[in-house]
């Protein structure tokens, strides 16, 4: 659970920091306009949110994770077969209504099954763990992706092949 919830974890930070430089680098967007294209993020999540806390009634824990991890494979999916200019509302926006379920359901489900996975006075540090494991899993992929976006955007000669490639690697966890 732990990796998995790790790997998964590891698939926002790049969904986010490619869309960045996506839309700055390739689609030459402000700063302003890049923010606001977050706001379905914002949305998405408030509404995932609500949803996974009434989804914990129903539907096994692992059930949750299955559905956080499906979205950040799609929200890379969908980021990283995006033509170059394409319209926001193709792909961009439906990668991040998607994504917002992803750390929704993901840390409710890891924060159940590592609270009932120990004794009632650890389940504060199981708590602590996963959101650790949240900190890491944003952050530390986006060093692994770097480096397939170096290596393959030959020579800065094409930045949108290094960052699809970098989405790829993504997918593959």
């Amino acid at each position: 659970m732990i990796l998995a919830a790790l790997f998964t974890f590891m698939g926002v930070g790049i969904v986010i920091w490619y869309i960045t430089l996506w839309n700055q680098q390739i689609r030459h967007y402000t700063l302003f306009l890049n923010g606001a294209a977050y706001a379905p993020l914002a949305v998405g999540g408030a509404v995932a949110a609500v949803l996974s806390a009434q989804a914990v009634r129903y539907l096994p824990a692992q059930y949750l994770m299955a559905i956080g991890s499906l979205a950040s494979c799609v929200s890379l999916i969908l980021v990283a077969t995006m033509p170059e200019h394409q319209t926001y509302w193709a792909q961009v926006f439906p990668a991040l209504i998607v994504l917002a379920f992803d750390p929704d359901f993901l840390f409710t489900a890891a924060q159940i099954i590592a609270s009932n996975s120990v004794k009632k006075s650890q389940q504060g540090v199981a708590g602590s763990l996963i959101g650790t494991i949240l900190s890491y899993g944003l952050s530390t992929r986006l060093g692994f992706t770097g480096t397939v976006e170096v290596y393959t955007n030959n020579d800065r000669k094409d930045p949108a092949r290094g960052y699809r490639n970098a989405q790829y690697l993504g997918t593959r966890t």
